[in-house]
This record gives C-alpha cells, sequence and structure tokens, in this order.
C-alpha cells in the first residue's frame, strides 16, 4: 500500500487541475484554452492553472481577456520570477501545492485537445486512479498551425481538419518516448507530491522521462504502454525546439 504525504485541500466540485507553463508562448496557449473551453466535461468541476514566469508578451492581458470571454473557465494565473522561467521541475513542483483537483494534468501551452478529452481522463483516472497516464500525439504541420493562430480556423468548427492533417507521434523520432514525454502527463495530485520533478533546468525531454520513470516506479506500474486509448491530442509545432524561450511566428 502506498504511504504517501498529504496536504490538506478545501473540499470543492473540482477533480481535475490542469497545469500549464507558458512562457513567450500566448498565441498557441490561447487556441490550447480554447479547446478547454469547448470540452463536454462539466466546467466546474476543472480548474486550469497557468505558470507565468513575466513572460514578455503580454501574457496577464491575454489571460485576462480569456476570462472576460470564457466567464465559466475556472482559470487562475500564477507569477513566477522570470529567473525561474526555464525551470519546468520548480513550476510544476510549486504549482501542485495550488491544485485543487485529486487528479493532475501538466499539459504543454501548445497542446490542442479534442473535446471528449477530459471525459476520457477522468474515466480512466477513477478507474485506475494511482497510474501514470498519458495518451497519443500528433503534431500539427507549422504551415497549418499558423492558419489557427491567426484566426483563419477555429478549434471550434475545424478540430477535425488539426486532427486528420497531423502527423502521429509513432512517425517520428519522438515515438520512442511516446507515452512518457511531457505535452500531457496525468497523475494523482498526492504521488506527485511525493515523487515530484526533478528541478533545475536540464532539457523538457529529459526532465519528463525522468519524472515519468520515477512516477511508475514509485507505483509499481508493470505496463508498457501509459496511453489512454481512443484518446489523441494535438501538438501545434513550431520551427525551433521549445526551451521555455521561443514562439516562432
Amino acid at each position: 500500500m502506498l504511504k504517501l504525504k498529504q496536504k490538506i485541500f478545501i473540499k470543492t466540485e473540482i477533480k481535475l487541475t490542469i497545469l500549464i507553463m507558458a512562457y513567450n508562448f500566448c498565441k498557441r496557449l490561447k487556441v490550447c484554452l480554447e479547446s478547454l473551453w469547448f470540452q463536454s466535461f462539466p466546467k466546474n468541476e476543472f480548474e486550469i492553472v497557468v505558470a507565468n514566469p513575466q513572460s514578455p508578451d503580454n501574457l496577464t492581458e491575454v489571460l485576462t481577456d480569456l476570462k472576460k470571454n470564457y466567464p465559466e473557465l475556472l482559470l487562475r494565473e500564477v507569477i513566477f520570477a522570470p529567473s525561474i522561467g526555464m525551470d519546468k521541475g520548480r513550476i510544476y513542483n510549486e504549482l501542485a501545492w495550488k491544485a485543487c483537483g485529486n487528479t493532475l494534468c501538466l499539459l504543454d501551452g501548445d497542446a490542442v485537445l479534442p473535446s471528449h478529452a477530459l471525459q476520457c481522463i477522468i474515466n480512466s483516472t477513477e478507474q485506475f486512479p494511482h497510474h501514470f497516464h498519458s495518451c497519443y500525439r500528433r503534431d500539427v504541420p507549422v504551415e497549418l498551425v499558423y492558419r489557427f493562430l491567426s484566426g483563419e480556423l477555429s478549434i471550434k468548427y475545424n478540430f477535425d481538419i488539426l486532427s486528420s492533417l497531423a502527423k502521429t507521434i509513432e512517425e517520428s523520432y519522438w515515438s520512442q518516448f511516446a507515452g512518457k514525454i511531457g505535452f500531457i502527463q496525468i497523475v494523482n495530485r498526492d504521488i506527485f507530491l511525493n515523487v515530484r520533478y526533478d528541478e533545475g533546468f536540464l532539457t523538457v525531454c529529459e526532465t519528463d522521462i525522468k519524472f515519468a520513470d520515477r512516477y511508475i516506479g514509485y507505483v509499481n506500474d508493470s505496463r508498457s504502454d501509459f496511453r489512454i486509448p481512443g484518446l489523441e491530442i494535438c501538438h501545434l509545432d513550431h520551427l525551433r525546439v521549445w526551451e521555455g524561450v521561443s514562439e516562432t511566428q
């Protein structure tokens, strides 16, 4: 039986907390949050916590506008010092203590979810509450990404286009890390608080994979595939490798 150090949390209706890092990624983040607005899952049962290490792209103003446009979305911003803007581990570790949901979804700000995604996540975590969960991923070509960033296409009406033209991760270099690397990692909050991310920026991929391996070992999960069946997310690809500082337009 797992023995966990637990923090006392105020009881709420919130089942799921989505943690997002966003540094110089406003345009993609807006599309990501739009996809969360169109979820079929009840909006009073999930919250979104966005880490802002004082991003230079007016992130606070963008989030304020999004709250006005999507008033039912439970959206919070947590300000961090610019000096830790690339330290994914430290940011996630601190955000986890602020989460209200029993389940954490660590989500990249350039990920776009189909409307049934959160319901799939809750179904899976209720069945296997201590497991590490992830999902399949598709990379959206940059030229198509620009059409969404410009507003020419919208998530509400054009998600099928985005999904159908995206390339599955199994066709790319990242296939060897499928189910462990970031983009989306879904975990139990109390277990996360015991396992935690490594702090100090290494590379995003290395940080993600080390955390996933440690979590999986902690709960003694012997599965070989951690992806939720029937769930794929889309990644709004970009021209540079993400290093905490790059939104290439």
